[in-house]
């Protein structure tokens, strides 16, 4: 068992987990959460590996080079033993994973410090934060809105258009929005349900490892009174609309429509 508290610290420090002691990960993570850490953790190997094989090309270099300082090769080779440690360790770390994974019982929603950059797909419906914006062209009394995911995590950017123009005078007729910040954007879905747990304190250990002020923008916060039933009803004037002002990613928006089955 101490092997394996190890291991989590070691996952906790890498990856700025929360600090929980190994017998309640599985029960208070979830399934969705433990996978997301697990991609995260794969992502880690796969670099190790590639510095592996950079170093041992560089190390082949440098052996034909008889004139290459002696102290250039050592620090070559401690980056290969820094990079091989890296792959053992996180390996060791997926199979703790995998052994933790199998005792969850729930799939629970994805927090944002766990995501990784494949968390949305274009056309999602997510709800997005506005409520920090000072902006004065800021068109809407609320502080979270609905969208759609234009363009989801490339470098770790997220491209957004909304329902609703959000800003008088913006790009895409008011309603881009983009972002890097993870806990401005959420998937609906997760957002409701969330936002229901914070207001009835369901599961207080889990909606604890989100962030305070966080916490605080989800449960306390405005939401456009836009209802599912509303939004599916609306789903072809959204599309359409979005055909129409789109600037940037416009090819995006085709790939909503066929999603919704609709004619952009």
């Amino acid at each position: 068992m101490s092997n394996q508290q190890d291991l989590w610290d070691y996952a906790t420090a890498v990856f700025s987990l929360p600090s929980l002691r190994i017998q309640a990960v599985s029960k208070t993570l979830g399934s969705a959460n433990i996978d997301a850490i697990s991609v995260a953790a794969s992502g880690e190997v796969a670099s190790a590996v590639e510095r592996l094989s950079q170093v041992q090309g560089a190390i082949d270099k440098l052996a034909g080079e008889t004139s290459k300082s002696h102290l250039l090769i050592e620090e070559v080779r401690a980056e290969g033993a820094r990079s091989g440690l890296i792959q053992r360790n996180m390996t060791a770390l997926i199979g703790l994973l995998d052994q933790l994974r199998a005792d969850v019982t729930e799939n629970k929603f994805v927090l944002p410090q766990f995501r990784g950059v494949k968390h949305f797909e274009i056309g999602d419906e997510i709800m997005i934060y506005v409520g920090g914006a000072t902006d004065v062209r800021k068109a809407v009394e609320y502080d979270w809105i609905s969208a759609k995911m234009l363009c989801p995590g490339w470098d770790w950017v997220m491209h957004c258009h909304s329902n609703v123009p959000w800003t008088h005078g913006g790009s895409n007729g008011g309603h881009y929005f983009r972002t890097t910040d993870q806990n401005t954007l959420f998937k609906r879905s997760d957002f409701n349900g969330l936002r229901r747990m914070l207001e009835q304190h369901e599961d207080d250990a889990f909606t604890n490892l989100l962030p305070a002020k966080l916490a605080q923008q989800i449960s306390e916060g405005t939401v456009e009174p836009l209802t599912d039933e509303e939004l599916v009803a609306n789903q072809v004037v959204y599309i359409k609309r979005a055909a129409k002002v789109v600037d940037f990613y416009s090819q995006h928006v085709r790939i909503i429509a066929e999603r919704y089955g609709i004619a952009a």
